[in-house]
């Protein structure tokens, strides 16, 4: 086997796209029953004893559509995207067959609108539609310049050509450009300067839809963080510092102004990207953390393996590389549980929770010392 698909494998839990065999109902019953044991244990464990951190309401958010994406953009505003496009054939395509894992599409098998609010602390909205929308599994920033940067989760490689995956678009919705950010897309980050920041998942590393094939191009994001210009032009890949191992899978990345952080598989480190791109490196061991918020000096990473998506583990940064963890539970203002159902995104020192219609936000800078 070859090496990078044996790391693949050794993943936890078992990688995208991948199933061994077809299971019948009372198998996939018996494996659902399993897993909700294996995450109540897991709950226990990693909860007990320790502090419960509330979240702060910000304010009510609208989503009259079906949810696409939910970001923040570097402004601060939080992005909510909406359509009511029949899924299956825009936005959330995907190939299924019995007994093997089902394939995402790249493109929307037919064109859609998505309707995209910019939502403010104090409650005001910019609302903006774009028609015509032409990739499946969006992510939607905002550039400085105004336009929206649509990226489309996957990006094929076929007869010597790969896809167009990433668009600029401008207020008035006309198409200022396009090109291709790579395949496996997991994060998306424009920063106050203008850099689109791109994080990829094991697939857009190590090659799949076309890439890393006998006369294919390599896959463009094998570094597994890519830093492009809103014209296409790559500016950097990711080089992990003196001591850490390279990305396999960048689980969580945000922009903090032009600084990018990151944490990603299989070791879980945090890394700082600087302006200039000089990297920097600490070792963190949470596991499955799939948010990261930051500073200077701490780390706040969220999530984890079997069911901990509320666990908030802050890391404190220390010059000389050393680190310290302080595990709490993230919880609703009122101390009851954040439901799964939460949508979690971070950028800077803020994570943001969006729970039905209401915006709440965890903001690092104000978490006691």
């Amino acid at each position: 086997m070859k090496d990078w698909l044996r790391r693949v494998f050794k993943r936890d839990p078992a990688p995208r796209g991948i199933s061994v065999r077809h299971l019948d109902d009372e198998q996939v019953a018996e494996r659902e029953e399993q897993r909700r044991r294996e995450a109540a244990a897991a709950r226990i464990e990693a909860f007990d004893g320790a502090p419960r951190l509330p979240l702060t309401e910000v304010g009510e958010v609208q989503l009259r559509d079906e949810l696409v994406h939910l970001g923040v953009a570097f402004d601060d505003r939080l992005i909510v995207v909406g359509s009511t496009a029949d899924p299956s054939a825009t936005f959330a395509g995907r190939d299924k067959s019995p007994g093997f894992a089902s394939s995402p599409h790249s493109t929307a098998s037919e064109r859609y609108a998505i309707d995209v609010e910019l939502v403010d602390v104090d409650g005001g909205v910019e609302r903006r539609r774009v028609d015509g929308v032409p990739v499946a599994h969006p992510i939607v920033k905002l550039a400085p310049s105004g336009d929206l940067v649509i990226v489309g989760a996957r990006a094929r490689w076929a007869d010597g050509r790969a896809e167009h995956n990433a668009w600029l678009v401008s207020e008035g919705g006309t198409v200022g450009g396009s090109f291709c950010a790579a395949d496996g897309i997991q994060n998306v980050q424009v920063t106050p300067a203008g850099l689109l920041w791109v994080a990829y998942f094991d697939e857009g590393v190590f090659g799949n839809f076309g890439w890393g094939n006998p006369g294919s191009s390599e896959p463009l994001g094998r570094s597994g963080l890519v830093c492009w210009s809103l014209d296409g032009e790559l500016r950097y890949g990711f080089e992990a510092p003196a001591g850490f191992g390279s990305i396999d899978d960048c689980y969580a990345m945000c922009a903090s102004g032009e600084t990018i952080w990151a944490c990603y598989y299989s070791d879980f480190p945090v890394v700082r990207v600087g302006a200039d791109f000089d990297v920097v490196g600490w070792e963190s061991g949470v596991g499955g953390a799939h948010a990261i918020a930051a500073t200077d000096e701490r780390a706040l990473l969220v999530g984890g393996y079997r069911g901990l998506f509320d666990r908030a583990v802050v890391v404190t940064l220390a010059s000389d590389g050393r680190t310290n963890q302080t595990v709490s539970q993230l919880v609703m203002p009122d101390s009851t549980d954040v439901p799964d159902s939460a949508r979690l995104v971070a950028r800077g020192q803020r994570l943001h929770v969006v729970v039905g219609g209401l915006w709440l936000t965890l903001d690092l800078d104000k978490l006691p010392l």
